[in-house]
């Protein structure tokens, strides 16, 4: 689950893709709780690098929301990546494995 503060509306998501593909064009829906639309990017900025793909995009979020995510390629029409966000002002915790 990814987090989402909704006092920025400038978004980046690191994410690990089913299959890497960067020359296509993606498409970036974002439904609300009641699956809703609330966003549809067509060309999201995207920089692949180490195996993650990284998405830039902006997007206003409303506290206490929980998003559905999902990236599509438009020429291969493929789940590239989905998930689901929240909405919080509240700072995360930062939690180690090993001490």
């Amino acid at each position: 689950m990814k987090i989402f503060d909704p006092n920025n509306t400038s978004i980046v998501l690191e994410v690990i893709p089913r299959y890497l593909n960067v020359d296509n064009n993606h498409e970036l829906v974002i439904l609300n709780e009641n699956n809703r639309e609330t966003s549809s990017n067509k060309n999201v900025t995207k920089v692949l690098g180490d195996g993650f793909i990284t998405y830039s995009f902006t997007f206003t979020s409303e506290e206490n929301t929980t998003y559905s995510i999902k990236i599509t390629d438009t020429v291969l029409d493929r789940v590239v990546w989905r998930d689901k966000a929240f909405a919080t002002a509240q700072d995360t915790q930062k939690y180690k494995i090993n001490v």
